[in-house]
Order: C-alpha cells, then sequence, then structure tokens
C-alpha cells in the first residue's frame, strides 16, 4: 500500500512538474512572439521614415526637372526666335542682291 501511495504521489508531482514546464514553455512561446512581432514593427517603422525620406527626395527631383524643362522651354523660344530673324536678315540680303 505505500509503494502505491508513494507511487501516486510521484505520478501527481510528476503531472504537476509537467504542468509547469507546459506553462513555462507557452510563456517562452509567447514572448518569443512578441519579440518578433516588436522587431517587425520596428522594422517597419523605420522603412517608413525612409520612405517618407524617399519621396522628399523624388519630390525635389520632379520640380529640379521640371524647371529644367522650362529653362529649356525658354531656351528653345529664344533660339526659335534668333532663327526667325536670321532667316528675315537672309530673306533681305537676298532681296538686294
Amino acid at each position: 500500500m505505500k509503494n502505491e501511495t508513494n507511487a501516486i504521489e510521484i505520478a501527481l508531482e510528476a503531472r504537476e512538474t509537467s504542468r509547469m514546464a507546459l506553462d513555462e514553455a507557452r510563456k517562452a512561446r509567447w514572448l518569443a512572439s512578441n519579440g518578433v512581432l516588436n522587431a517587425l514593427r520596428d522594422t517597419q517603422i523605420e522603412h517608413g521614415k525612409i520612405l517618407v525620406q524617399h519621396g522628399a527626395r523624388l519630390d525635389a527631383l520632379e520640380r529640379e526637372m521640371r524647371e529644367g524643362f522650362t529653362e529649356m522651354r525658354e531656351k528653345f523660344s529664344t533660339l526659335q526666335l534668333g532663327m526667325s530673324q536670321i532667316t528675315a536678315l537672309l530673306t533681305n540680303l537676298q532681296r538686294e542682291r
């Protein structure tokens, strides 16, 4: 009878130890999952900041490009006017001859 009682006590103690180990494993898994999620969140925040910086850089490049096109249009207009004046002068020279 005493051996049976000891065996039952050992089994109950083993069950309790097993339950505690399972609880600890669950906590560790939960902490690991939270750690991964927090790291992912930090990475997303960092990438968001980088995207904002890239967006600002793209906006600046777009403004620079548009200003360049405006400048080119102005220069082409000046060039066209100069070419018209040269054509008019050549036409006048040709008439005078």
